[in-house]
């Protein structure tokens, strides 16, 4: 999948879809840690961008789900030293 990291930093990084993408949006990961709570946070703006992801709308939701349970497995997996 074409994508682009616009924006990085100490506490995460956010990423733009490209032209050739089936979904035209944004994502931002983030990971703060105060004292001993660590939270994880994915904001996603999204619209269709591919004919066939508009044709069949929970298609494409279902995708994104899919892919949003597998961020929050990753994160799970993290050790915040």
């Amino acid at each position: 999948m074409a994508c682009r990291v616009v924006a990085a930093g100490a506490e995460g990084f956010t990423y733009a879809t490209l032209p050739g993408h089936p979904e035209r949006g944004v994502e931002s990961f983030a990971v703060r840690r105060d004292g001993d709570v660590v939270t994880f946070e994915v904001v996603a703006t999204s619209a269709p961008a591919h004919p066939l992801a508009r044709l069949v709308p929970p298609a494409a939701s279902l995708l994104q789900d899919r892919a949003c349970r597998r961020y929050l497995a990753a994160a799970s997996r993290l050790q915040v030293r």
